[in-house]
């Protein structure tokens, strides 16, 4: 488990830096669908919020490294997983009430994988702690900020309080027109997962891309179990659970990239 220690790794080199956001509902029994989404999409840096990981337990993905923020109780933590070869350091714990894991890349940009719980009402000063560790600043993460401006229904607390900060601030939010969770069960649709742009001028959201992660798939009968495994991944077939239940939930990544 990387902690506070700072790392320095060879420059990346190449010119453009894929950054990918999901919000995991725990990312136990997830390594395998974690590293084939990052390898077939050439991720770079992936932000994850709600890890729900005991610090006990081993997170570990091949040629990166992975910083955590474990929440030491049930529920919640955040981590980020970066190339080996991207030079950076791990940044000291803001005074922040939003859960947090932060770096400074070797260009100066700051980011930061973030949730705040839906119990929490976000204050300005928590996102002035971490949007003040540096000019350019890229905050990822579930915020459970709804605001018709990002494409939700209505508005609740944090979203208008998010609202009028970014907007007082010349902030930006980026989001794309799929929303970043789907289900069968109850057709819920919700856009909470947001990536927060403080000045980084060639990132907009024509950069921002939504792509699903099955996190749970109940295929939908004996007769077609055969034709609906082979259309998934190899890491997915044998977790597939109850064949009996007809229902199954997409959680998406929003996936940028920085030139």
């Amino acid at each position: 488990m990387a902690n506070n220690t700072k790392n320095t790794h060879t420059t990346y080199k190449h010119k453009n830096i894929r950054v990918a956001l999901w919000n995991a509902n725990s990312v136990f029994g997830k390594m395998g669908e974690i590293e084939h989404f990052m390898k077939i999409h050439e991720v770079d840096i992936f932000a994850i919020s709600e890890t729900k990981l005991a610090p006990h337990v081993d997170f570990n993905i091949r040629n990166f490294t992975v910083h955590r923020q474990d929440r030491n109780r049930r529920g919640g933590g955040v981590a980020i997983i970066i190339k080996n070869s991207l030079a950076h350091i791990r940044l000291p714990q803001t005074n922040s009430a939003i859960e947090h894991v932060t770096l400074k890349l070797w260009n100066g940009i700051v980011v930061s994988s973030c949730y705040s719980p839906p119990s929490y009402s976000i204050l300005d000063s928590d996102l002035d702690s971490l949007m003040d560790l540096a000019p350019r600043v890229l905050l990822l993460g579930d915020f459970n900020a709804r605001h018709t401006t990002w494409k939700n229904p209505i508005n609740n607390k944090n979203g208008e309080t998010l609202f009028d900060y970014v907007t007082t601030n010349a902030i930006q939010i980026l989001c794309t027109d799929t929303s970043t969770y789907h289900s069968t069960h109850n057709r819920a649709q919700t856009y909470i997962d947001l990536i927060i742009n403080k000045n980084i001028t060639n990132l907009h959201d024509r950069h921002v891309n939504c792509l699903p992660i099955i996190t749970r798939c109940y295929l939908p009968g004996p007769q077609h179990q055969s034709q609906n495994r082979a259309q998934l991944p190899g890491y997915l077939k044998t977790q597939t659970g109850n064949t009996s239940k007809k229902s199954w939930t997409l959680k998406y990544t929003l996936i940028a990239t920085l030139t």
